[in-house]
């Protein structure tokens, strides 16, 4: 007894199917790869864009105080510079307050201080992003902002994480 053995032929057809569903495979790996690395880039560059906000709101306000503190001493009729040099540090306070009411919550930082007639301001956030003011004050109470500058400073500390790890 005899029994014809069965052979599987695998055809063109047959063939083509199995590389055309291995291809598609690959290809849903590497989409769901670029969407978590896109996800991760678009998060970060979320979380750089606020504290850049938060970092200009901060300055905005130091110049508002700074503004405010030069008008009073101006109209008290105080020698103007001498006055202020005294009140920077309850200005860098005032700004820095901006950060921490505001929903950010940020732990920024705000120093000043003033050599002669300019004052320089720096505002710092936690993942880098700085500000640097220079404000030239005149005798008579009025002043002009030289130097307004963002930088951003780099952090190589990291482990060398990679936007395109399977983890995202």
């Amino acid at each position: 007894m005899d029994s014809p053995r069965q052979q599987v032929h695998i055809g063109p057809i047959s063939l083509f199917t199995l590389v055309t569903s291995l291809g598609m495979a690959v290809l849903a790996v590497l989409a769901v790869s670029t969407s978590n690395a896109m996800y991760a880039l678009s998060n970060r560059a979320a979380e750089m864009t606020s504290e850049l906000y938060v970092a200009e709101a901060c300055a905005q306000r130091f110049v508002a105080e700074l503004d405010g503190a030069l008008d009073q001493a101006a109209s008290t009729g105080s020698d103007v510079p001498l006055s202020l040099s005294g009140q920077l540090d309850a200005l860098a306070s005032a700004a820095q307050v901006e950060a921490t009411q505001g929903a950010s919550g940020l732990d920024v930082t705000v120093s000043a201080h003033m050599e002669g007639n300019e004052v320089t301001a720096v505002v710092t956030t936690p993942i880098g992003r700085r500000i640097d003011v220079r404000i030239e004050v005149a005798t008579d109470g009025t002043y002009q902002i030289t130097q307004w500058k963002t930088t951003t400073e780099t952090d190589s500390s990291g482990a060398g994480e990679t936007l395109w790890s399977p983890a995202g």
